[in-house]
């Protein structure tokens, strides 16, 4: 026997969709959220290892890092050489704290502090500063999670010890 649909059962069934979508959306968000934070955690381990592939690997091809004291790089390949040698040279630990994260179909943005120490593998004393950043995602076609766009700064001005 068919089941008579009534105004009250139709914004019933409505409901229950736009609920059933909207809690799919947030699903998918929530695991955007969390790859993000992932990327972050992998930022962390690349420079505690020293490892500058793994670090550039976190970057789309056309990515643009605009950084405090240093000029603007423009694709993975022209920041290479900068990390291979800070990683070269230095001892790096860094942490951040992330402060929002917002994923929005095939873009997000995430604005964090961090704080980084570095000390010579020569040795010699260590420098520590800290800072923020906002960063630009750009969803790639396996669905994984790239920096687009990087921009961050210090909190204050290094000042000689």
């Amino acid at each position: 026997m068919r089941k008579s649909v009534t105004l009250k059962n139709y914004f019933g069934y409505r409901d229950n969709l736009l609920s059933f979508v909207i809690s799919c959306q947030k699903q998918d968000t929530v695991a955007d959220i969390a790859a993000i934070n992932e990327l972050y955690k992998q930022a962390t381990l690349a420079c505690s290892t020293g490892d500058a592939e793994l670090y550039l690997s976190l970057f789309t091809e056309d990515a643009v890092v605009m950084a405090t004291e240093f000029p603007s790089y423009y694709g993975k390949e022209e920041l290479r050489p900068t990390i291979e040698g800070v990683f070269d040279m230095f001892n790096v630990a860094l942490s951040y704290t992330v402060d929002k994260v917002e994923a929005h179909g095939d873009w997000a943005f995430a604005s964090s502090s961090f704080q980084y120490s570095m000390t010579l593998k020569e040795g010699g004393e260590t420098t520590t500063r800290a800072g923020k950043e906002l960063d630009i995602f750009k969803k790639q076609t396996d669905g994984s999670w790239k920096i687009y766009i990087e921009c961050w700064n210090y909190d204050a001005s290094l000042k000689a010890e």
